[in-house]
């Protein structure tokens, strides 16, 4: 069976397997810079803004086939979106007695649908 007939678009394939791919860059830009004397609180920050950088590149051009620049505040913005969601709902699952371990695994996937949708619909739409 193809892809297509069990409903699974090709490009969120794609989506997923690149968000791996920026997850390790991010990781070792900051396992990098920590290795190197950096101190977390400054390290977190800067791989951050490497991963983001990274990550408008890689989901552009092999995902979503563009890097129109004009397009890069909609990706920080889906970012920092991203970011409250997540927090909001560790805080929520908290407060029903789940631990942050299990909350964030339980989350990493509808983000990550979230994260598709909003990069395919709104960020990396043509103009």
């Amino acid at each position: 069976m193809k892809r297509q007939e069990l409903g699974v678009p090709a490009k969120y394939v794609r989506f997923m397997l690149v968000g791996a791919l920026n997850v390790v860059f991010g990781y070792l830009v900051f396992a990098g810079l920590t290795r190197l004397g950096w101190r977390d609180i400054v390290a977190v920050p800067v791989a951050t803004i490497a991963g983001v950088a990274f990550n408008f590149v890689t989901y552009g051009k092999l995902v979503f086939e563009s890097l129109d620049r004009r397009s890069l505040p909609r990706f920080v913005s889906v970012y920092a979106g991203l970011y409250v969601c997540n927090v909001a709902a560790l805080r929520a699952l908290a407060r029903v007695g789940i631990d942050a371990y299990t909350a964030q695994a339980a989350l990493v996937l509808p983000l990550a649908m979230l994260s598709y949708v909003l990069n395919d619909r709104w960020v990396f739409r043509e103009y």
